[in-house]
């Protein structure tokens, strides 16, 4: 073979094998960075991707680990209200938490991802339409399941022996904890408290 075909055929791959690398790489970052879940110890947030088959939203998850956190540690979710601060109920618990040894989840519903009533505090249920039309929502797409799944994901991340947890909710966060365990029957729950719901079903 010729020196300069010899060049070029040895360029041809170096360059192919840049390209493969730069369509690989990013693909390779995004899947570490969904699959890596550190929980520090103390107050703290991370976004938990839903996987596309269900809702495919993005969650954050308001969290506070005890300082004497331990696999027997117990979980509890708290639900916020109809402001969707999720980030001051989870301040609000964590005197309990560090006192009675709890670890604190609470996921933001924002009213941008999950609009009005009906998406959260009635689990998005039924879907509706611009126009008002009201039809059932499949079940993989109901918010109530996207906590079974930040339960799941926070499990494998750490070292827990939970198999079930609390779940609390106030106010509109009382109306999705009293949906949730009337449509899904709470199968994770090891008990629920819906506290000064505006309505029930």
């Amino acid at each position: 073979m010729a020196p300069d075909r010899a060049r070029r055929d040895i360029v041809r791959r170096a360059l192919a094998s840049l390209i493969i690398l730069l369509l690989i790489v990013p693909t390779a970052s995004a899947a570490l960075s969904a699959e890596t879940l550190h929980l520090e110890t103390g107050a703290g947030r991370f976004i938990f991707q839903d996987p596309s088959e269900h809702t495919g939203k993005k969650v954050p998850v308001w969290y506070f680990k005890p300082k004497d956190f331990t696999p027997d540690t117990p979980i509890v979710f708290v639900m916020h209200g109809v402001s969707r601060n999720a980030d001051g109920y989870r301040d609000n618990w964590i005197y309990l938490a560090e006192h009675h040894k709890l670890l604190i989840l609470v996921p933001e519903f924002s009213k941008k991802t999950f609009p009005r009533s009906h998406g959260y505090a009635l689990g998005g249920v039924m879907a509706r339409s611009g126009g008002g039309d009201r039809t059932p929502a499949p079940e993989s797409k109901w918010a109530f399941y996207i906590v079974d799944r930040i339960f799941d994901r926070v499990r494998a991340a750490l070292p827990t022996r939970q198999t079930r947890f609390a779940l609390f909710g106030h106010s509109a966060g009382a109306q999705f904890v009293h949906r949730y365990m009337t449509f899904t029957g709470g199968e994770k729950v090891a008990i629920a408290l819906a506290a000064n719901a505006g309505w029930y079903t």
